[in-house]
């Protein structure tokens, strides 16, 4: 895994100083960890503490380090992509992909409420939002979290997420993750239509 995601021996060096440092947030995550109740708002004061890319790096490691423990913890998960774009040798793959699988486990296994997430979300698109001067990180975020939703579309039927993505394309101009969702609304038409084609031929060939 190390290896894949990194083109040189410097950055693999980097990595893996990153994964074992125990720098900022090392005792936070593992009480957040142990917590009965997921709250990923605290999860989110985390994130917020975050200086600069090296300290995103760092607490990449560490929540690359827990997740071996827990794989599926919304709250790791979810600062795992937040802060993978955060960080300076970022990949925006790993970042979306793992925002949302944070929300599908979060909803699926850990009865996480939808409205728990929006706010979630909402407050992640805040961070983003540091006007025209904002820095390449908070830039990278935004889309991060735009990319996981409108995957989350592809596989899921959260309404919320929808819902989101629709305000943020209309308040920020997104005019890529409208189209994109405009685009997932026809797909879902047309294969509705194909879907009822297909019976229509079927119940046709059980008469003739």
């Amino acid at each position: 895994m190390l290896a894949r995601q990194s083109e040189s021996d410097a950055e693999v060096r980097k990595r893996l100083l990153d994964y074992l440092q125990e720098g900022v947030g090392h005792e936070q995550i593992g009480e957040l960890v142990r917590r009965e109740q997921v709250d990923l708002q605290l999860w989110i004061d985390l994130v917020d503490k975050i200086g600069n890319p090296i300290e995103a790096g760092e607490l990449r490691g560490l929540c690359i380090r827990a997740l071996e423990s827990s794989p599926d913890h919304p709250g790791l998960l979810l600062t795992r992509g937040v802060v993978e774009a955060l960080a300076s040798d970022y990949y925006w793959n790993v970042a979306s992909t793992n925002i949302a699988r944070s929300i599908i486990v979060g909803i699926e296994k850990y009865d996480i409420a939808a409205e728990h997430f929006e706010g979630v979300i909402e407050r992640l698109f805040g961070l983003s939002s540091a006007g025209p001067s904002r820095p390449a990180e908070a830039v990278r975020l935004e889309s991060a979290l735009t990319m996981a939703l409108v995957d989350l579309l592809e596989v899921r039927e959260h309404r919320f997420v929808e819902a989101i993505v629709k305000r943020r394309s209309d308040q920020c101009g997104n005019w890529e993750a409208l189209s994109i969702l405009q685009w997932h609304r026809t797909e879902q038409l047309v294969k509705q239509l194909e879907d009822a084609v297909n019976t229509a031929v079927q119940d046709l060939g059980h008469f003739q």
